[in-house]
């Protein structure tokens, strides 16, 4: 194949994703991951002025949980149309773009990590069309506008490293590199580890003077930014309120929340061996997408291990024909950082390094052919026969990973969005009638509360962030701990209305427990607004007797008096 053809190839590919990613969108999916909703809503502060902050939030605090490059962007699409929602469609358009961008960079990766052009298209498309690719691409969340600049930086110094072994001008490349890379870190900190990737890579190759230029530009900012992210500033109130603290601390900083969430080593040990675990299956279920996510079968998992076992067998022995990549280094320092993370979500965390895994499965794919036809050409019958049944083997699990990827998975995001969706008009007049019905400096209680602030114009908070210990450790008691304390946010903020939806904490792992507490908490309170279909409700919290009711019991938890009305 001609570079013409495979550049025509790309483009294709890119014009089917961008076909595919249209037909699988689904508005109502706005506001279902809340990082997408928090995004929104400080792009939309950043565009009017306000500044680097988190609007939806009773007093509009300091941003100090994300780096502020992508919401930058998204201002953008403030500026151009501030009308609201339908500004909505400018930022998928976005959103998009960045994702196109992540897909040629990989197409470009592909190459360099030593595939033929016929096998880079083809790994192209894989990953153009994998359904994890099309679900993010359709969420406004940075992943992928982060898969393209990260990637896209180590593609780039690759490229300046093998212009300056052939003795070739490589400034340029080094300039882009330096630039993409910055753009990462401020993109998401997790830039840092492809930021170390290069370095090293351009240090052993004797590169020093771009290593320490690499370091220098991309680290000073990262320090600056550690320091902007650092121990926030709370108010007196979280002080007071347990509850509310841990929940300000979520929105505020991933340090002091982590910190939180593992108090002791037996937390951090359970945590490191299950998000262990989950890096060492997730090769096979990006590559095969076997059903091995999360608590599954032992066998299951064992399954998925082996397999990711045999791609990195074919990452090793590309990296041993065609040498190091600093995706390679990249790597290195990325998955330790994530295996001390409390969200051990790697089909997001891992899309940076998709075409890597893609191009070590396809490697080990070839190289088990090629002995296969040997032993079923020149081999006596037994290895005969042992080498049909393998390959039907190897072709049975290529045939499911096709079905699961084209057919499956697609639709369980499908089925995703469709109950998403049954819920879109019941939340929009719970918006409309709190837009219409409640004083704007009313403060509500809402599991969405970014979407409340976009769509009602309300303040707001969740009800609570559950500290992950309960998941690792399996441990009710954990759990029971904050469901005592599911009332701290309301009280500390002095709220008056509480918007309860059914799809309330769907994302935390014991749900049904978490709506059973806010049922018994509400129960008795006045509802003041109920959807048609009855599915959402809107209740008014100023009553004094579940004010006093909560105060109390909040006291009698820290074993003081309080006055219930002074939070």
């Amino acid at each position: 194949m001609s570079r013409r053809a495979f550049t025509l190839g790309v483009a294709v590919v890119l014009l089917v994703f961008v076909a595919t990613a249209s037909l699988r969108r689904s508005p109502d999916w706005f506001g279902s991951v809340h990082d997408d909703t928090i995004y929104f809503s400080t792009a939309k502060a950043m565009a009017s002025g306000e500044g680097f902050v988190l609007p939806s939030l009773p007093g509009a605090p300091p941003q100090t949980k994300y780096p502020a490059l992508y919401p930058a962007a998204l201002a953008l699409v403030w500026l151009a149309g501030p009308d609201f929602p339908a500004n909505l469609d400018w930022a998928w358009l976005l959103n998009l773009l960045f994702a196109a961008a992540a897909i040629a960079v990989w197409a470009a990766l592909a190459r360099q990590l030593g595939c033929g052009r016929r096998e880079a298209l083809l790994l192209t498309a894989l990953a153009a069309l994998n359904p994890y690719v099309v679900f993010w691409s359709n969420t406004l969340v940075s992943d992928l506008a982060f898969t393209a600049l990260a990637v896209g930086g180590a593609v780039a110094a690759q490229a300046a490293l093998e212009r300056r072994r052939a003795g070739a001008a490589a400034t340029s490349w080094w300039v882009l590199a330096i630039t993409l890379l910055w753009a990462a870190c401020l993109t998401r900190t997790l830039g840092v580890a492809f930021v170390a990737g290069v370095a090293a890579l351009a240090a052993w190759r004797g590169a020093w003077l771009p290593a320490a230029a690499t370091l220098s530009a991309c680290l000073a900012p990262l320090l600056k930014l550690a320091g902007a992210m650092g121990r926030p500033a709370l108010p007196a109130a979280a002080s007071a309120w347990e509850g509310f603290r841990q929940n300000l601390l979520y929105y505020s900083s991933y340090g002091e929340f982590w910190k939180l969430c593992v108090p002791d080593w037996a937390t951090l040990e359970r945590q490191v061996s299950v998000t262990l675990v989950e890096i060492l299956k997730h090769p096979a279920i990006a590559v095969f997408f076997l059903p091995a996510t999360g608590l599954v079968s032992p066998g299951l998992q064992l399954l998925a291990i082996t397999l990711s076992v045999g791609v990195l067998a074919g990452l090793i022995r590309r990296a041993r024909a065609d040498g190091l990549h600093p995706l390679h280094l990249a790597a290195i320092f990325y998955f330790p950082i994530i295996l001390l993370w409390n969200y051990p979500l790697l089909t997001r965390f891992g899309l940076p390094f998709l075409m890597l895994f893609l191009a070590g499965a396809a490697g080990q794919l070839t190289e088990l052919g090629r002995l296969l036809r040997q032993s079923w050409l020149r081999g006596p019958k037994a290895d005969r026969v042992v080498a049909a049944a393998f390959a039907l083997g190897l072709a049975a699990l290529l045939g499911y990973g096709v079905r699961r990827m084209l057919w499956q998975a697609p639709q369980g995001f499908a089925q995703m969005q469709r109950q998403r969706a049954e819920l879109s008009e019941p939340k929009q007049e719970a918006y409309r009638w709190l837009r219409s019905s409640t004083a704007p400096d009313e403060v509500v209680i809402s599991y969405e509360d970014g979407a409340l602030y976009l769509f009602a114009d309300r303040r707001g908070m969740r009800p609570a962030s559950l500290s992950t210990a309960a998941f690792f450790m399996q441990d009710r008691a954990i759990l029971d701990h904050d469901l005592a304390q599911l009332q701290d946010t309301a009280l500390a903020l002095g709220a008056r209305y509480w918007l309860q939806a059914p799809d309330d904490f769907d994302q935390e792992s014991a749900p049904e427990l978490v709506r059973a507490r806010i049922d018994e908490l509400l129960q008795g309170l006045p509802t003041v607004f109920s959807s048609a279909d009855g599915k959402v409700r809107v209740v008014d919290l100023q009553t004094a007797r579940w004010a006093q009711a909560g105060a109390a019991e909040s006291a009698a938890r820290r074993g003081e008096s309080h006055d219930p009305l002074d939070p």
